[in-house]
């Protein structure tokens, strides 16, 4: 039977909770599961979702992935870089424009890109221009340009000063607001990871000072901040042994959450007022306290993020989905990468993440219901939709009809699915009594179609079905 009489239908916006969320997916320890597999794992969207790419054209063999570590090639690659998926510019090749593909597929699911792109420093203007001009049409998005850049383990380290990687991101950052105005800068700091029992390693790292660090984090569009509350840092080394673990480190719970309040702290002392701060690598590592430990320690710590509420913490990323060591929410086999595997921490996960603190806020816009729908899509806490009000005696489950040729994310009771161009309905779960099913329209090709959003018609009204 169809939906109650009672049917009511209201235009809806979309808005942010107090702290988004983001996943990682895809990077030198697991390859990319897609947004549509991510979404059928997970049941709802993330407001960001986090890829990793590299951009060192010069290196032998590219472009290539990888890095060789402990006498072989993680990911089977070939070159030395930072072991993330090559960004390459042209078309053609196994590689070709591989990022858009990815920011595309993101987009189409209801999220925002979020790229993490490593690179030269002498990177010239050029071709920072080709790679800013290209994001243009996929709206808004974040760009994290060398990552952890006060540590001294990625290749862009190595080869320059900590005072050559902050001028190349000012440089990076104002032909990003000239030419993809859209696009905001990540700045991102390392905690103290390794050196929490060895503070004087911290020494040779860098600093938030007009000589070294300090003035790319005073005009980046947004701070972030990674750090794992253990990591096995040398993998994928053959020798590894749980039991004697070598290459590691484990920090306690409490001194995590120092750590964070003491980067807010010292980001907020650098721009002379509070400043936001967004944790965008964080896990516990299974390899060292084992599946269960990870799982356990994942509900924790999002428990402990809703009940300190810190309004500067605006957005939690995970990392990551899909891994080939212990950080994963999905195991990928080493050897087979088809074989994948749930992990504990994908359960553990799922139920961290249902709280208001982190769901989906939508409220009800000012403007009357018309056919066709109107519908706009800016971004994943910036948009328009609309909602209807079931009424299902028995709960279960409904069947919604929606036109063929239309691309619709569609949720309900915090579960989200997206029906695709050529699918005529997709099903959604019900509770017992009234329910609100929510209709958005994010573009089906990732790319905007006026200037700063994707906006289009909903052609026909849902016609929901209980089943």
């Amino acid at each position: 039977m169809k939906c109650s009489a009672q049917q009511v239908i209201r235009k809806i916006k979309l808005e942010s909770p107090p702290c988004t969320l983001g996943i990682t997916d895809g990077s030198e320890r697991g390859d990319y599961a897609g947004s549509a597999h991510m979404l059928r794992r997970i049941g709802r969207p993330h407001q960001v979702v986090n890829l990793m790419f590299q951009y060192y054209p010069d290196m032998e063999h590219w472009p290539t992935q990888g890095v060789k570590w402990h006498g072989f090639y993680r990911n089977n690659s070939l070159n030395e870089g930072d072991g993330y998926f090559p960004l390459v510019l042209e078309e053609g090749g196994a590689w070709g424009r591989a990022y858009l593909k990815q920011i595309a597929d993101v987009r189409a699911h209801g999220q925002d890109p979020q790229l993490t792109l490593t690179l030269h420093c002498d990177t010239p203007n050029e071709i920072l221009e080709r790679i800013a001009k290209s994001l243009v049409p996929y709206g808004r998005m974040r760009l994290r340009i060398n990552h952890e850049c006060n540590g001294n383990w990625f290749y862009f380290n190595r080869r320059w000063s900590f005072k050559e990687v902050s001028d190349f991101f000012i440089r990076f950052h104002h032909i990003l607001h000239e030419h993809a105005p859209e696009v905001l800068t990540v700045a991102c700091w390392n905690g103290p990871g390794e050196a929490y029992e060895a503070p004087e390693k911290l020494e040779k790292h860098g600093k938030v000072t007009p000589d070294q660090l300090g003035p790319m984090f005073q005009i980046a569009d947004v701070i972030s901040f990674d750090q794992y509350a253990s990591l096995h840092y040398l993998w994928p080394d053959p020798t590894f042994d749980p039991q004697r673990p070598s290459g590691f480190f484990s920090i306690p719970f409490e001194y995590w959450w120092k750590t964070l309040v003491d980067c807010h702290e010292l980001m907020s002392a650098l721009r002379g007022s509070d400043v936001n701060i967004e944790v965008h690598e964080v896990n516990q590592d299974a390899e060292l306290f084992g599946v269960l430990g990870q799982a356990d320690w994942i509900e924790r710590f999002y428990r402990e993020a809703v009940a300190r509420k810190y309004p500067w913490l605006t957005n939690i990323t995970f990392y990551m989905f899909r891994d080939r060591g212990g950080l994963g929410l999905e195991w990928e086999n080493t050897d087979d990468p088809e074989k994948v595997e749930d992990r504990p921490a994908l359960a553990a996960y799922q139920r961290a993440i249902q709280n208001a603190h982190f769901e989906y806020r939508v409220t009800e816009a000012a403007e009357p219901v018309s056919e066709p729908l109107a519908m706009k899509w800016v971004s994943s806490v910036e948009s328009e939709g609309v909602e209807i009000s079931c009424h299902a005696p028995q709960g279960g489950e409904a069947r919604i009809l929606l036109p063929r040729e239309q691309h619709v994310l569609a949720g309900c009771g915090g579960y989200w699915v997206i029906k695709r161009s050529g699918e005529e309905s997709v099903a959604l779960p019900l509770v017992q009594g009234e329910n609100k099913l929510q209709f958005f329209m994010p573009p089906p090709d990732g790319r905007n179609n006026v200037q700063g959003a994707y906006e289009t018609m909903l052609s026909e009204i849902p016609v929901v079905e209980l089943t």
